[in-house]
């Protein structure tokens, strides 16, 4: 027999033993709660077979956003792509999930001469399911903590050109004859205590500084009625280092419940949110609250609604105590106007908070796949500056989405207008006191 003949065979003997090839998954949106609805079954392929799915994300902005108005306007274009594999083994009760990303600003490297190493891995873990025989799921590597609205914990799916992830473990247990209850606890690292320690040696013990950074929350979530969601949670943050000698940098414990429901057929919505931070940051002691309200109404092809954030901020001179709410895992850009001047809280509101009174606006019209929505704020202070100020200022925000399957090709518009507080010295100064404005065109592609 010959080589070749030889060669045919193996190959064929090989495709039969791993079966026949995987078909693509279906694309989904960029809100994807989990891993699992990013890469759906197809009715057509086997239940232990490979599944692949992508997802290319590229955005170009106008920036001009410093409040001069005799400055031309900054422009760059960002890039996100993912590649992501996904397996089952014994009947779907062990999966294994990879996810490669590329995330870029064009012209970082120039032309493509030079290596950028710049290929990670967003997420890649391993998860059993019915453990026990029970609908217990354990989920141990790297991977997203997406909960809720996203104001808390969110992976940043529709903007961020990098996304968040986390590595640690995660506990899932349902029991959808109870309320369809959801229990999640999970426990991360945000950047550990040492090293790998490869070479136990006498020099490298004791442990001379803890600067590791954990987290870790249990989350439940039901449904009250089939209008009627609540959620309720708490996470614990621990960063070690010490910046002051003998206080942990963050040592913090948040609480909190929130609740979604729907009246009269869907014609009316309403959001309610109460969050609350106890602990300390360094010596000071913490007490910190988020309230969210919200009410919508759905006539037809329209969306109308109004709502109000209010997040604590601390008196300025305060040395005793902080009194700032912070969201460093959430989706701010989601809550506080499309042009991020509060995409860090409470850093960028010079630890004053935010009180945000806002109208949004949607238009779906009737077989068309067009969206068109307005959002408005009015963004004040929590607590009045050193300087006697409070406003920040007013933003609009105008979106025009056109929808392909579960593609999305966006064009967006900013513009805001400064009140007393972003025109103070504390922020960008009396020099900086023109409208600003900001644009975008972005589109989503899932393959």
């Amino acid at each position: 027999m010959s080589s070749h003949v030889q060669k045919y065979l193996g190959l064929a003997c090989l495709f039969a033993l791993w079966g026949t090839p995987a078909a693509l998954a279906e694309p989904v949106s960029a809100e994807s709660p989990t891993p699992l609805a990013f890469l759906p079954e197809s009715p057509t392929v086997i239940p232990e077979d490979w599944h692949f799915a992508g997802q290319v994300l590229i955005r170009s902005e106008m920036d001009g956003r410093d409040f001069d108005n005799y400055t031309a306007p900054l422009f760059w274009t960002v890039m996100r792509t993912r590649l992501a594999v996904s397996k089952t083994f014994f009947q779907k009760d062990l999966e294994f999930f990879v996810q490669l990303q590329d995330a870029r600003t064009f012209g970082d490297i120039g032309a493509a001469i030079a290596n950028l190493k710049n290929i990670d891995l967003y997420q890649g873990f391993v998860q059993g399911h019915h453990l026990f025989g029970q609908d217990l799921s354990l989920q141990v590597g790297r991977f997203e903590l997406d909960y809720s609205n996203g104001r808390l914990f969110s992976p940043l799916p529709g903007w961020n050109y990098i996304g968040q992830s986390f590595d640690g473990g995660r506990i899932k247990y349902r029991l959808p004859a109870f309320f369809q209850l959801n229990l999640e606890a999970f426990s991360t690292v945000i950047k550990n205590t040492t090293p790998a320690i490869r070479n136990p040696t006498p020099a490298v013990y004791p442990l001379k500084n803890n600067q590791g950074h954990g987290l870790h929350g249990v989350w439940a979530s039901a449904e009250l009625a089939k209008e009627a969601k609540l959620d309720a949670f708490a996470y614990y943050e621990i960063d070690s280092n010490e910046s002051k000698v003998g206080f942990a940098d963050i040592n913090r414990l948040t609480y909190g419940i929130n609740h979604r429901g729907q009246y009269l057929d869907g014609l009316l919505s309403s959001t309610l949110e109460a969050d609350y931070q106890v602990g300390k940051v360094s010596d000071l002691n913490v007490n910190a609250f988020l309230l969210s309200a919200s009410g919508f109404v759905h006539p037809g092809e329209f969306h109308l609604g109004a709502g109000a954030d209010f997040v604590s901020g601390n008196s300025p001179g305060s040395t005793k105590s902080n009194n700032a709410f912070s969201q460093p895992f959430g989706n701010n850009h989601a809550f506080y106007g499309y042009m991020d001047y509060f995409l860090n809280i409470p850093v960028n509101s010079k630890n004053l908070g935010l009180n945000d009174y806002y109208l949004k606006m949607a238009w779906t019209p009737q077989g068309l796949p067009l969206e068109i929505a307005c959002d408005l704020h009015h963004m004040a202070a929590n607590q009045i500056s050193a300087n006697g100020q409070n406003v920040f200022g007013q933003e609009a925000d105008l979106t025009l989405t056109y929808k392909q399957d579960k593609n999305r090709y966006i064009w967006g518009l900013s513009t805001y207008l400064p009140g007393g507080l972003f025109s103070s010295a504390d922020f960008f100064g009396s020099a900086r006191t023109g409208v600003s404005f900001w644009s975008y065109i972005q589109s989503i592609v899932y393959f």
